[in-house]
């Protein structure tokens, strides 16, 4: 049997997880410039190593309250659909390796997240992490949207 690792991080007081081979690096709260009429969870761009990245705050994304203690939280970058997206959370916790028979489908509905955007839920230790799946967060049209605020940014 396979294993999948996932990277174990908060939003608010519950545990998530994605596989760590979407994340590219973990990124301090990189500072962020607005982009007007963007989508509310879209926090505008930020620049890291020269190049502009969108950020999308998961906690907004998923209407998950913020435990946020200034200067804990995390940026994910993550590859995404052909571009470099920040993806804020909480905090980041570990690295976990999971056997693919601990990794069961998500329900079609969790808790207001759809389960498109799930890679699927695993038992560990005392708790359920759901474990996301990065390239299924954001629909088309969201995409479309942010590959036209990078486009207008880089001019």
């Amino acid at each position: 049997m396979g294993e999948l690792k996932v990277l174990v991080f908060s939003l608010g007081t519950e545990h998530y997880a994605v596989p760590v081979r979407q994340i590219q690096s973990i990124e301090r709260l990189l500072p962020v410039s607005r982009v007007p009429n963007t989508l509310p969870f879209v926090k505008g761009v930020a620049s890291l190593r020269d190049q502009v990245v969108p950020i999308i705050d998961l906690r907004e994304r998923f209407k998950v309250d913020s435990a946020l203690d200034v200067g804990q939280g995390r940026t994910l970058l993550a590859h995404v659909q052909n571009a470099t997206v920040g993806f804020t959370v909480d905090s980041v916790a570990d690295v976990k390796t999971l056997e693919e028979s601990q990794v069961s489908a998500p329900p079609a509905l969790l808790g207001g997240i759809s389960a498109r955007y799930l890679h699927g839920m695993a038992r560990v230790e005392d708790r359920v992490l759901v474990i996301l799946n990065l390239e299924q967060i954001l629909s088309d049209a969201e995409q479309q949207q942010l590959r036209e605020v990078e486009t207008s940014v880089k001019g």
